[in-house]
């Protein structure tokens, strides 16, 4: 079997002449191996392609197996949806950014949750129009769960999820320096709301986050879910649980 990276680099230059001939528009290429390079032979040939004519306006990405693993822990380990995809082919990529540190994710929704189908409608309606949303109540009556719940129910909408107590943010511009350390990843949590599909909880916040201060944080496909006691204005408020559903929360019990 011959070597990707081996001799003259033959394979790789055919690779290169082919892509430039079934696109020659191309601005970036990309050639990956799964395969090791010896250290400098994608360095030197990146460099010898770059001085042809022919690449003028053009960036060469020669990858092999560790230049691919890089990539993927320094820009993916942080996207959710990504992570997921690929774990389906790599499991041990799930493990990897679920074995660093958890309090920017979510809690795990309780055995003993009931779902309330008139609160998860309402939430979801209010978060398709709104940037940020609010949920008030007393303490215990299942704020956290419903939002849990929501985030949960929502994932699939979103690149990055994130959790984070209210403890940790006393005002709006604490969210450009709480670090989300994943894979070995720092991000900036007010970035990553303004650049990319963001969903961001704040459980139990502080009365001085303001809503209208946290949804100018987001961009257009981002959005923050806040619980706290004492609501501000407009907030949904979290209702009590209809007989119903409290038998089914007894009956679990």
């Amino acid at each position: 079997m011959q070597k990707y990276f081996s001799g003259a680099m033959t394979k790789p230059w055919g690779d290169l002449d082919h892509t430039l001939s079934l696109a020659p528009r191309a601005q970036d290429i990309y050639l990956l191996s799964s395969q090791r390079a010896q250290t400098g032979v994608i360095e030197a040939m990146v460099n010898t392609a770059l001085q042809q004519t022919r690449m003028n306006g053009r960036h060469l990405h020669l990858m092999d197996s560790r230049s691919i693993a890089e990539a993927i822990i320094d820009t993916l380990m942080l996207r959710d949806d990504a992570i997921d995809d690929l774990a389906q082919h790599l499991p041990v990529l799930a493990d990897i950014r679920d074995d660093h540190p958890a309090s920017l994710r979510a809690p795990p929704i309780s055995a003993l949750y009931v779902p309330n189908n008139a609160v998860d409608t309402e939430l979801d309606r209010r978060l398709e129009k709104t940037a940020c949303v609010e949920i008030g109540g007393i303490g215990g009556i299942g704020k956290s769960q419903a939002a849990a719940a929501c985030l949960l129910r929502n994932e699939c909408y979103f690149e990055y999820r994130f959790w984070v107590s209210g403890r940790d943010i006393d005002g709006v511009e604490r969210l450009s320096s709480v670090p989300v350390q994943r894979g070995g990843a720092e991000r900036n949590v007010s970035a990553l709301l303004r650049r990319n599909r963001t969903f961001l909880v704040i459980d139990n916040a502080s009365p001085s986050l303001a809503v209208d201060q946290l949804a100018a944080l987001c961009g257009l496909n981002s959005r923050i879910l806040i619980t706290r006691q004492t609501p501000s204005p407009g907030a949904f408020a979290m209702p009590t649980m209809e007989e119903t559903l409290a038998r089914e929360l007894l009956g679990k019990g």
